[in-house]
């Protein structure tokens, strides 16, 4: 792809993957500036985009993406203008997720360790509905990764060993 077309289509992927992951997220606190909020989603993008150079070169491990997902919550910390409230595990895995699913897809990346954890992705998991987790409001990994592991047990052969896989197939029924 030439480069003209793979920043359109990077572009158009992180404006996906904002919309997707901020939409109920409640991120921003009131009193942040539209500027501000440009600035953050410029600088969280140059964040999310060095992360994902490694996925770019060979499969990463779960651990590894574990940490990954760890230092956009981090990130998200050293802006005062965000709500400490929100600035979760939740919503730090759902960007790094999203944007690698989407990267994924478009064959840009290699196949991620895990997929974005939301409501549909649960709710296709037959996980109970009072049991099902807010992803907006998660404040660390053990819930994430308690999904992560039940979808482990979901495999098919179709899935290639794949959660990634998975997800798509559950979604596309």
């Amino acid at each position: 792809m030439d480069n003209q077309k793979s920043t359109f289509i990077r572009n158009e992927v992180w404006a996906l993957t904002i919309a997707g992951a901020f939409q109920r997220s409640n991120i921003y606190k009131k009193e942040a500036t539209e500027t501000q909020r440009e600035v953050f989603k410029k600088e969280l993008r140059a964040s999310v985009d060095k992360l994902v150079k490694a996925y770019e070169a060979k499969a990463i491990k779960p651990e590894i993406h574990l940490q990954n997902i760890e230092s956009v919550v981090q990130f998200f910390k050293k802006y005062d203008f965000i709500n400490n409230e929100y600035s979760r595990f939740g919503i730090a895995q759902k960007v790094l997720n999203l944007y690698l699913k989407y990267l994924w897809v478009l064959n840009l990346v290699k196949v991620p360790p895990h997929f974005p954890v939301d409501r549909q992705i649960q709710y296709l998991l037959k996980i109970k509905e009072s049991d099902i987790e807010p992803w907006t409001t998660m404040k660390e990994s053990r819930k994430y990764m308690d999904i992560i592991n039940l979808a482990q047990t979901k495999l098919e052969p179709i899935d290639n060993n794949c959660i990634a896989s998975l997800e798509l197939r559950l979604f596309n029924k």
